[in-house]
């Protein structure tokens, strides 16, 4: 906005040379500079706005009410709603991790986009969910989730899930690794990830 607003007032000098100036010989060139600036900087904001919509318009794989997976894009998710992310697909929201194709439940995940580092981190579903492999168990999956609100601090997350009458607690624990699915419950999206947050 600053440019904008810089390049309107030296474009006025230019339209009203009414107004007193000071003689230079550099504003013709300092009018270009901005000109450009401005461009530079328009031409990046339609970038990123480009990014997001193709990162939003990817398809992720939704639990559905008549008990299958169907595909949807990710910005049509919505909190609460169970997905199945499949190896080197990226979560696009906050995910609690239910269960993955291995059996006692663990699985990599690649943090880049929040942290910078290339290391895959191991990650553990609840040993109560970790058996949550297929649609049939999934039918019969009840459960509430209750936690903390959105926030900055991306290395801490409380919550507690309630599943058979018992309280688990949650802890913390985006791109898939070493791991053929994932089935997760969406904690968070859109703003409220802890990528947009942080």
């Amino acid at each position: 906005m600053i440019c904008w607003g810089l390049l309107g007032l030296k474009l006025t000098y230019f339209i009203f040379p009414q107004f007193p100036q000071q003689k230079n010989d550099y504003d013709c060139g300092l009018f270009v500079l901005l000109f450009m600036e401005c461009f530079i900087e328009e031409a990046f904001k339609r970038l990123k706005k480009k990014e997001d919509v193709e990162v939003n318009n990817r398809k992720v794989k939704v639990y559905g009410r008549n008990y299958t997976f169907i595909e949807t894009r990710w910005k049509k998710l919505r909190v609460g709603e169970l997905v199945k992310v499949h190896k080197d697909e990226y979560f696009l929201v906050d995910l609690l991790l239910l269960s993955s194709s291995y059996e006692d439940g663990i699985c990599y995940v690649e943090t880049m986009n929040l942290d910078g580092e290339t290391n895959l981190k191991l990650n553990n579903a609840l040993e109560v969910t970790s058996h949550l492999h297929d649609e049939n168990s999934l039918e019969r999956f009840r459960a509430v989730i209750k936690c903390e609100d959105p926030n900055k601090i991306l290395y801490s997350f409380v919550g507690t899930l309630f599943y058979n009458g018992r309280e688990h607690p949650l802890s913390l624990q985006q791109m898939l690794k070493n791991t053929e699915y994932v089935h997760g419950f969406v904690v968070f999206t859109g703003h409220d990830t802890e990528v947009r947050q942080s």
